[in-house]
C-alpha cells in the first residue's frame, strides 16, 4: 500500500501530497499518481543511461507521455522522437511532486544499494 500524507494549509484547507510508493524498483517500474488529477508516473531502474542517476521518471497526463525526467532532476526535451513538456509547462504542483519524488527515489535506491 502507497504511503499517504497531508496537510492542513494556513487557509485551513486540507492538502494530499503525494503519495510514495512502498518500492521503487521493480522490473515492470514502478507506477503512482501525483495529486493532480490526471497527472501519473512510472519510475523505471532498468535500461538507465549513463549519467541518468540511477532511474528516470515517466510523466503522463491522461495517459498520454509529457515529460521524462533523470534521476539527476534533468527534464529530458524529447523521448521516442516526441517532443516533451519543458518544466515551465507543467502544473506547478506537479513539478514540485516530481521534485520530491526524485529525492524520495534517490534516498530508497541508496538505501537498497541501486545508486
Amino acid at each position: 500500500m502507497d504511503l499517504h500524507s497531508y496537510f492542513v494549509s494556513e487557509s485551513s484547507v486540507l492538502v494530499h501530497n503525494l503519495c510514495k510508493p512502498n518500492t521503487v524498483k521493480s522490473a515492470k517500474g514502478v507506477e503512482g499518481d501525483f495529486s493532480v488529477d490526471g497527472y501519473r508516473y512510472r519510475i523505471d531502474t532498468n535500461k538507465v543511461a549513463p549519467g541518468e542517476g540511477g532511474f528516470h521518471l515517466h510523466i503522463t497526463r491522461d495517459k498520454v507521455e509529457v515529460a521524462k525526467v533523470a534521476g539527476t532532476g534533468s527534464f529530458a526535451s524529447k523521448h521516442k522522437n516526441k517532443s516533451l513538456l519543458k518544466p515551465s509547462e507543467i502544473n506547478k504542483t506537479v513539478r514540485r511532486e516530481i521534485n520530491q519524488l526524485v529525492r524520495y527515489v534517490t534516498k530508497e535506491l541508496k538505501k537498497l544499494g541501486g545508486i
